[in-house]
């Protein structure tokens, strides 16, 4: 089977939430996939999609600007915007915006149709060049496990990027930027949770996810607020000194001898990128109906987080276990 290799950006996009209770003060927007997609169908998500030849000035091969940071911005801006309609516009940018929903969306079906389009809807209604929208920054990034690359003959490098949005607005029909709803072609429903809600629900078996979702879900119930969040996402496999500072590739691999886990980098178990003797970095419970787990112990947590951010990253109470708190 003739392996395609893709180069993908997803946008995790938080906001505080209006009312909350401890441990439980930002959400986050997940879209879940068409059935009738021919990868991931029906599994829920975060906005993104696969590289076009209009996001790298007519190129070709999308893994060319596989460290490509601003390329990579603009992949998962595009596509979020395509999915959901949802942009992190800064203040000066939105005050200029004069658009209703009706014209917002068929904006998004313009450049759904051609990327291209994404370039005259930032010039025409986002009022042309420079710094539009607010901070957006790397945060991870994950290669398909080879074994599920033999086996589907599909290898996606997918970098996820992270930004916050103001709060809900009830009033965000007239502000399209703010309002968040399915495109009904690739995505066909859009809910906003909080990391310990999409954990929960997960694992319930009503919001159907692979590792990555699952894995970012968890590490960002240790955070406070989504600006912490924000500010952390160097904490998240950051490559400290990778160029443009984007997140080292974590591709997954099996354990031998333990088919319902999955290690990442700098756990034992790891063949490409192993940690010390007794590090664990992990997912466990794949496909069981019980739901996953990540485990992170204090070893792994060195090489993962960084002395920077030891003593600050937790787990939010409930998610925790012996081996991952630090």
């Amino acid at each position: 089977m003739k392996r395609s290799n893709r180069l993908a950006s997803s946008l995790l996009v938080l906001r505080p939430k209006k009312s909350s209770i401890s441990g439980d003060k930002f959400e986050i927007l997940l879209v879940q996939r068409s059935r009738t997609m021919k990868f991931a169908s029906s599994t829920w998500v975060f906005p993104g999609g696969v590289y076009d030849k209009a996001d790298g000035n007519g190129v070709e091969d999308g893994l060319s600007f596989a460290e490509d940071a601003a390329v990579l911005r603009r992949i998962c801006l595009r596509e979020a915007f395509e999915e959901t309609g949802i942009l992190p516009l800064n203040q000066q940018t939105a005050s200029r915006v004069s658009c209703d929903l009706n014209s917002w969306k068929n904006w998004r079906e313009k450049v759904h149709s051609d990327a291209l389009n994404w370039s005259v809807f930032k010039k025409e209604v986002l009022g042309g060049g420079g710094d539009l929208f607010t901070q957006v920054s790397p945060l991870c990034c994950f290669l398909t496990p080879e074994m599920e690359a033999k086996r589907s003959g599909r290898q996606y490098l997918t970098h996820f990027f992270i930004c916050e949005v103001a709060a809900r607005n009830d009033n965000s029909v007239d502000q399209p930027w703010a309002h968040a709803d399915a495109d009904d072609n690739e995505s066909v429903n859009v809910e906003w949770v909080s990391p310990i809600e999409g954990i929960e629900r997960s694992k319930a078996g009503e919001l159907l996810m692979f590792p990555p979702q699952f894995y970012l879900l968890q590490r960002l119930s240790a955070f406070d607020s989504a600006s912490d969040a924000v500010k952390g996402s160097s904490w998240f496999c950051s490559g400290r000194g990778n160029k443009n500072n984007l997140a080292i590739v974590m591709q997954p691999e099996g354990i031998p001898g333990n088919k319902a886990s999955l290690c990442l980098p700098f756990d034992e178990a790891h063949q490409s990128h192993p940690g010390p003797t007794g590090a664990l970095h992990r997912m466990s419970g794949f496909m069981s109906k019980d739901g996953m787990d990540v485990i992170i112990n204090d070893l792994a947590a060195a090489h993962i987080i960084g002395r920077e951010g030891f003593n600050k990253w937790k787990w939010s109470s409930g998610y925790s276990n012996n081996d991952s708190k630090m």
